[in-house]
């Protein structure tokens, strides 16, 4: 009977294999400070009023107010995109009045004004609430939803940046495997349920332990991957260590007898295979911790001259 947490994994492999991230505009904007962003907000009210004041009463302008509360709503936030609606609404009021043109009451003039204000908060609202969805539809895209760590699509999209900057830098770069040994106990003896809230636990003690620089990932069932830039051989075997002692005390406080065998590999020289011939040569030092006994960590250096890393290449 398949579990589960199979079942999930099977739904976030097909989730990876899905584009996302939305078109090339969205990205780039995604890039630009808060500050470059605010100046484009500016400037487009400050234009679309200009040209207001220029057309007169030739060419309705209102339409366009839409574009920067639009924008500052989807890359600012509600807030920002509120803020720019009553700004739209200020400078709308001063180009109609500058045109020329004359209401007979104020009761026009009010009716225009409200109008106005709420569909320029409507249009904020909306783009708000497409920021939202986006924002969770790509946590979705790039996040285990069990454990909460990078899946294995998030994982190579980050890891692919750190590599070319310690490419670029000839800064050294560890990658580590971790798989749980013992975990289809869990899940036969005490049931899938268990077996998801011992990965669930896990994978908050990864996280609490994962720095801001560091990568940690779940790739499979009961598998884990992680990343570490600028890290030697020494400091990798601490970090390792560091996982291996936060594993063990989940482990000890459930009784579920859960250890975790470790892989590391060191590269001082990026690949030419890149994430793919690092993460298989730490997969093949995690077999040999298991091999030698579980709960252990093992470790191999990687120099582009040696045979074992133009085999791994080759696989």
């Amino acid at each position: 009977m398949t579990s589960r947490t199979d079942q999930r994994d099977a739904r976030d492999r097909r989730a990876e294999k899905r584009p996302f991230g939305g078109s090339r505009f969205t990205q780039r904007m995604d890039s630009v400070s808060t500050a470059h962003k605010v100046l484009i907000v500016i400037g487009l009210i400050a234009l679309i009023s200009l040209g207001d004041i220029a057309t007169g009463l030739e060419f309705p302008f209102l339409v366009f107010y839409f574009v920067p509360i639009a924008f500052a709503g989807r890359y600012l936030g509600a807030v920002a995109g509120n803020w720019t609606a009553v700004g739209c609404v200020i400078f709308w009021t001063f180009a109609e009045f500058h045109t020329g043109i004359t209401h007979p009451v104020w009761t026009t003039v009010l009716w225009n004004l409200s109008t106005t204000i709420v569909s320029f908060l409507l249009v904020s609202a909306g783009a708000a609430r497409v920021r939202r969805d986006v924002d969770y539809f790509r946590q979705l895209a790039h996040h285990d939803s069990l454990t909460g760590l990078l899946n294995s699509r998030g994982f190579r999209e980050r890891a692919e940046i750190e590599i070319e900057r310690c490419r670029r830098l000839e800064k050294p770069l560890t990658v580590a495997c971790l798989d749980l040994d013992n975990f289809k106990q869990v899940n036969d003896t005490h049931g899938h349920a268990a077996g998801d809230e011992m990965l669930r636990t896990i994978g908050q003690a990864i996280e609490a332990i994962t720095r801001r620089t560091e990568l940690a990932a779940r790739i499979g069932g009961d598998e884990f991957a992680m990343l570490f830039p600028e890290m030697d051989e020494d400091g990798a075997q601490v970090v390792a260590e560091r996982f291996r002692a936060a594993i063990m005390s989940v482990s000890d406080a459930s009784h579920a007898g859960v250890t975790p065998s470790i892989g590391i590999a060191v590269f001082h020289n990026i690949p030419a295979g890149g994430l793919d011939v690092m993460v298989r040569m730490a997969d093949a030092a995690m077999y040999e911790a298991k091999q030698s006994g579980k709960n252990a960590i093992r470790a191999r250096v990687a120099h582009p001259e040696h045979e074992t890393l133009a085999a791994f290449a080759e696989v």
